[in-house]
């Protein structure tokens, strides 16, 4: 087009004549320039257009792939939203509860409740959506809210630090071995891995029906890596720290909050010749993963690589909570490892076949 119009023109005529005339512009033609709504970031004032954010000044991460514009909310609204419906084997389908961008939903192992996480706006155009406001509310099965838990705000100013996270409460799932008992975790340091605090996080839960006081379960020194749980006498709660690598696992006691937990293993994660390894998980009989123990609940056992200065030799090796102890069962050939418990016919666990390579079962670690 802008030859075509050159053409026309009279290269002899005076600027502003009507012989030489400017080539139209796209508003001109009838077109309009999308409004893409740029977000910057103002290094005086710090700044941001777009939606409603935390002014305050504070170092932050950058990240790709952010919403940028109003457009791009509209966007996310569209296809983050959905419906949670419940589809029996029949066919036959329930709707549960209202629409909303639901990115997290769980059912309690008894299956009489659902956890669901909802994000909502304000959203921001300097974090990714994992730090969006959300709610955390447990539903029954007629979308009826049984309890609000948490409702998160946005979470901007995050400290840069690796192993920082938003204050609040967060990492929620239920007990596995218990029909519906909810557990999260909370920062104590202000959510600041560049901050000293002897206490980092604390560890809660708050059984059905949901309407008494949540209750601590561990008090941690390092961030909250995770829990397993075995029964109201033993679970495993782990923490992990960046900067060091150091990994910590504690056992404790659900029905016995009041109890001391007692160390179980203290490792640097890159120490592979000491690595302890991870538990053996059997399914309960609401099909969700317990600790694999023996008939006393006495031990747990444990598979690992092996690591060693003649190669990986896979161990199947337990831990005694009553003698605090620890002992090698099985030392595996060098291709070969332990799979998964493998029930045997007496569920008590008086004995445990373990499948190696997915076919061979063999008796399993003594306790």
């Amino acid at each position: 087009m802008g030859g075509a119009c050159r053409d026309r023109q009279s290269a002899s005529a005076p600027r502003g004549t009507p012989e030489r005339r400017r080539c139209p512009s796209a508003l001109q033609l009838g077109f309009r320039q999308p409004d893409i709504g740029l977000h910057h970031r103002s290094l005086r004032a710090g700044k941001t257009s777009g939606p409603p954010t935390d002014a305050r000044r504070a170092p932050a991460r950058t990240y790709q792939d952010l919403l940028k514009s109003p457009f791009d909310e509209q966007l996310f609204d569209y296809y983050g939203t959905s419906q949670i419906i419940r589809v029996g084997l029949d066919g036959a389908t329930q709707v549960i509860g209202r629409r909303g961008i639901h990115s997290e939903i769980s059912l309690s192992p008894d299956g009489k409740y659902l956890l669901v996480e909802t994000i909502h706006r304000p959203y921001s155009y300097l974090v990714p959506r994992g730090r969006f406001p959300y709610r955390v509310e447990v539903w029954n099965f007629e979308g009826n809210v049984v309890k609000q838990i948490a409702d998160l705000p946005l979470a901007e100013n995050v400290p840069v630090p690796r192993g920082s996270v938003p204050t609040g409460p967060r990492n929620f799932g239920w007990r596995a071995d218990v029909g519906a008992e909810l557990y999260w975790t909370e920062a104590q340091d202000g959510g600041d891995a560049g901050r000293k605090a002897e206490v980092r996080e604390k560890v809660f839960t708050l059984a059905a029906p949901f309407d008494g006081e949540p209750r601590s379960l561990a008090t941690l020194g390092l961030r909250f890596a995770g829990v397993q749980w075995a029964n109201d006498d033993l679970a495993l709660v782990s923490e992990f720290w960046w900067q060091t690598r150091r990994r910590r696992t504690w056992r404790v006691r659900p029905g016995s909050p009041e109890a001391d937990p007692e160390p179980v293993f203290d490792y640097s994660t890159e120490d592979r010749y000491n690595n302890p390894g991870t538990p053996l998980m059997r399914p309960n009989p609401w099909g969700k993963s317990v600790l694999c123990t023996d008939e006393n609940g006495d031990a747990v056992f444990l598979r690992s690589q092996g690591a060693s200065p003649e190669g990986n030799r896979p161990p199947c090796s337990s831990r005694n909570f009553r003698f605090r102890s620890a002992g090698i069962g099985l030392q595996m050939p060098p291709l070969e490892s332990c799979v998964k418990f493998a029930p045997t016919a007496k569920l008590g666990i008086t004995t445990i076949g373990l499948l190696l390579d997915g076919s061979q079962a063999i008796p399993a670690c003594p306790g």
